[in-house]
């Protein structure tokens, strides 16, 4: 067997999991989001809110792993590079995990052009901004710099 022979085989049964994984997950998602409906006592509410989490943080692990099963390809542009990272810093302050936390961005002096896949790029910044979110509190600041 060689080695891309391999690796496909790894990447059809990654798909093969994740797509078993999911079917159950989303039945136990639209469980939970069903109780949303109901009047929680405060510990509860606190659970109900921590097992939604931990199933959207499955899901995104499911995403991620199925990223793996698919031969990845570039297509590559040129960019510049403080231009595009304010631009994307500015539709991320609207997502809800942002609201409240502060997003400050240091430009480099300089204009910075690279060549990249800019679907991809903006996926990796969307990935470290809302980590970063979930990471702090309400009225704190992110400081993204190059």
């Amino acid at each position: 067997m060689n080695f891309d022979t391999a690796l496909a085989e790894i990447g059809e049964l990654a798909a093969t999991i994740v797509h078993e994984v999911r079917n159950p997950l989303t039945t136990i998602m639209m469980a939970l989001n069903a109780f949303k409906k109901l009047e929680l006592t405060d510990r509860f509410q606190e659970y109900l809110n921590l097992s939604l989490d931990e199933a959207d943080r499955l899901e995104r692990l499911l995403s991620q792993i199925l990223l793996y099963s698919r031969p990845q390809t570039l297509d590559r542009c040129e960019l510049e590079l403080n231009s595009f990272i304010a631009e994307t810093l500015n539709i991320l302050q609207t997502i809800p995990v942002a609201t409240g936390k502060h997003l400050n961005f240091s430009a480099n002096n300089t204009p910075l052009n690279i060549s990249a896949d800019r679907d991809k790029l903006k996926q990796v910044l969307i990935n470290l901004v809302t980590n970063a979110c979930e990471a702090v509190n309400t009225g704190e600041a992110i400081a993204i710099s190059i």
